[in-house]
């Protein structure tokens, strides 16, 4: 029975596996480096730090305005057609965000001092403007092949080179050693990837570069509101002063981050496979593998809640300069519904961008995100730091919710 099993999915399966290795590495090494920055640096230090990579994640969603996701979901509609045009992909797009990236660094250079107080800070970032979303299409690509053991051993490697030197950049230089760290990783992982990308022409093609553009305004429009619904309130946690409680919210956020990643790295997986069923218009077959998927999924993150709650708090003991009441406290508040954040990762990075529902996702997390705002907001306003968690609550259970309506109504009229 097991191996039957294993049989029938033993390519899922196997990207799985090397997908793990590789989010792993990528996400894993940005997850060390802050919590070694956690354990040099102030608390305060660290809530600056956390304020400062939320802004410049706000930044990054105008240079990647969704194209690694684009660019997957090209790869894997082209391989039917064994299209040579494929290896144009790469190119075409770096250069695109690359004068992006340009056209940012300048508004920076030129207009910082005056918008932001950290102008010093953020001026060390600039080159994370360039090697992050270059990075990120790359990783694209290589998920559009579903080359993901190659993928996996790059990162790898360039996770554990990053690592060892942003241990000691940290130790020495503190605050700025931590931001110069996420720099030094995204260069030697956009360099590995672009090195061993095989079959690449340096040859902009206009074409490609707008089907792709086409594809990425919802995806990119869906990572702002994405924003809005998830980081958006450190903006306002920094607007209102609360540069400490950045901190442990932060922590927080990074941990339950950590445990979704399975679950998104099960959904790109899948979601190559779910593309071309599309092409195929087999979505009978599609709307089987979403409901065969979403109870053990939800059975799985109820559990994974729980043992979050119960050894978390006995691992950053180990940080005594942190309060861990304070922590348990707004863990135990957004583990109530972890569960639903999983289910919503899972359904838009495994069904609906795959499948070109995009404008699903838009809907969902576009009204959970500009309902953040307001109650993030108003929330603060009546009771402090805590109404940011509050308010991430409610929207946190809206959105897969609203997904699940969305997609169920589009199987009932698609899937029969």
């Amino acid at each position: 029975m097991i191996k039957q099993k294993y049989q029938q999915h033993k390519e899922t399966i196997h990207n799985f596996g090397w997908r793990a290795l590789q989010i792993g590495a990528k996400q894993g090494v940005t997850f060390l480096i802050f919590f070694i920055a956690v354990f040099y640096l102030s608390v305060n230090d660290i809530g600056i730090y956390s304020y400062l990579m939320t802004l410049v994640g706000l930044l990054m969603i105008v240079c990647d305005f969704g194209f690694s996701q684009s660019i997957s979901k090209y790869f894997a509609e082209e391989s039917m057609k064994k299209s040579k045009s494929m290896n144009k992909i790469l190119f075409s797009i770096s250069l695109v965000v690359i004068n992006i990236a340009f056209v940012l660094s300048l508004l920076i250079l030129f207009f910082g001092k005056t918008f932001f107080e950290e102008y010093r800070l953020l001026f060390y970032l600039i080159p994370y403007f360039f090697f992050l979303p270059l990075s990120s299409i790359a990783d694209g690509v290589y998920r559009g092949k579903k080359q993901f053991k190659k993928l996996s051993i790059i990162s790898i490697i360039t996770g554990i080179i990053s690592l060892i030197i942003s241990f000691v950049l940290i130790k020495i230089y503190g605050l700025v050693g931590a931001i110069i760290s996420q720099n030094i990783f995204f260069l030697l992982l956009t360099l590995g990837l672009y090195a061993f990308v095989g079959n690449l022409e340096f040859k902009f093609d206009k074409k490609i570069a707008y089907k792709i553009l086409s594809y990425s305004i919802t995806l990119g429009l869906i990572n702002l509101t994405y924003f809005m619904f998830s980081r958006s309130d450190i903006l306002f946690l920094k607007y209102f002063d609360f540069i400490k409680e950045i901190a442990y919210y932060e922590i927080v956020l990074k941990i339950t981050y950590l445990a979704i990643l399975p679950y998104i790295i099960l959904g790109q997986v899948i979601a190559p496979d779910n593309s071309k069923l599309v092409a195929q218009k087999k979505i009978k077959k599609i709307k089987e593998k979403f409901y065969k998927y979403l109870f053990p999924i939800f059975i799985s993150a109820i559990v994974l809640s729980a043992i979050i709650y119960l050894i978390v708090p006995i691992i950053l003991s180990i940080f005594p300069k942190y309060n861990t009441q304070l922590i348990t406290f707004i863990l135990g508040l957004i583990i109530i519904v972890f569960p639903l954040r999983i289910l919503h990762v899972f359904m838009n990075q495994g069904f609906l961008v795959p499948m070109g529902l995009g404008k699903y996702s838009l809907i969902s997390i576009g009204f959970a995100g500009i309902l953040n705002l307001f109650l993030n907001y108003i929330f603060i306003s009546i009771w402090g730091f805590v109404g940011v968690i509050y308010a991430s609550m409610i929207c946190f259970a809206l959105v897969p919710i609203f997904m699940y309506i969305l997609i169920s109504r589009y199987f009932h009229k698609n899937g029969r």
